[in-house]
């Protein structure tokens, strides 16, 4: 449960966004919490999540979230209003800066954990052997 609650949670709220298509940045906020919640709650479950190469790690998580973000433009449909894109042209902008920390939070922190622990911490593993426990992490 530690390596796929969280993630099956995730993909839970990605399912119900679907249903909300101009409210997703209002949802965020409460994905990002229980999912947060959900890997504190199996932390001491985990085994240690030490990196290897912690400052090269945040470099390729920089480099990743700059071009994901600098891309975007290019994916954009120009015809298309960008009105639910925009939270500052949804909502407050005080309201607006909280949900863009929410989701700054949750691209850097919580979602990076949740899918490196399902993905690499418990699919990989568990291809290589049922028993994915005793498949050494990184292996």
């Amino acid at each position: 449960m530690p390596f796929v609650a969280p993630f099956f949670l995730f993909m839970a709220f990605l399912s119900v966004e679907s249903f909300f298509p101009d409210q997703h940045y209002a949802l965020y906020p409460i994905k990002t919490i229980m999912v947060a919640a959900i890997l504190a709650w199996y932390w001491s479950a985990l085994p240690p999540l030490t990196p290897s190469a912690p400052m090269l790690s945040v470099w390729v998580g920089v480099a990743g979230a700059v071009l994901w973000i600098g891309l975007d433009p290019l994916l954009v449909r120009y015809d298309l209003p960008l009105i639910g894109r925009d939270p500052f042209q949804l909502y407050p902008t005080v309201y607006a800066w909280l949900l863009f920390g929410f989701r700054l939070a949750g691209i850097a922190l919580v979602v990076p954990v949740m899918e490196e622990l399902f993905w690499r911490g418990f699919l990989m593993r568990w291809l290589i052997k049922e028993d994915f426990t005793s498949v050494p992490p990184g292996t």
